[in-house]
């Protein structure tokens, strides 16, 4: 896939993470029980996106630009996801630590994306560099996404619905 195609799917990806977030914000509207909820269907979305593109880059069942759709899915379910369990942490939060926890929150997300990203090129790099294909490698950057996807959903029944009386 050339560049243009594949810039294509990272704007999809962005677009759908904007419209996932702008329906979550339809969606919630200060109606806290929906924010677990939301996170769980953020995360679950975010799975499939990422099955889309496993099944479509490691195999040849699919045409490559199927990946660009799965990409695009993947964008919804954090636009959902991302929202929602910010909301619903900050909700959490007394007034007076909500500008810590922001802090927090916006390091912990930078610091998994860089962890993550970090140890995907270290797969794909070591697999290169030790006579492993970039497949394999792929497949278990795969395989990690969709556990902590699962995880995420696992963790995210621990929000609290009554997040806005605790404030």
């Amino acid at each position: 896939m050339g560049a243009t195609p594949a810039g294509l799917g990272l704007s999809a990806g962005a677009i759908t993470w904007v419209v996932g977030a702008g329906l979550q914000a339809q969606r919630d509207n200060g109606k806290n029980g929906t924010r677990t909820a939301s996170t769980v269907l953020g995360f679950a979305v975010l799975l499939a996106g990422v099955a889309l593109i496993a099944l479509t880059i490691l195999t040849s069942a699919l045409p490559s630009w199927i990946a660009l759709v799965g990409w695009a899915v993947g964008g919804l379910g954090r636009g959902i996801g991302f929202n929602a369990s910010t909301t619903a942490t900050l909700e959490q939060a007394p007034p007076e630590r909500q500008g810590e926890d922001s802090g927090a929150l916006q390091l912990a997300q930078t610091l998994a994306t860089g962890v993550i990203a970090g140890l995907g090129g270290a797969a794909i790099a070591f697999a290169q560099n030790h006579g492993g294909s970039t497949r394999t490698a792929l497949l278990g950057v795969f395989v990690l996404t969709g556990l902590l996807a699962v995880a995420g959903m696992l963790i995210a029944r621990r929000l609290r619905p009554e997040a806005a009386q605790l404030g």
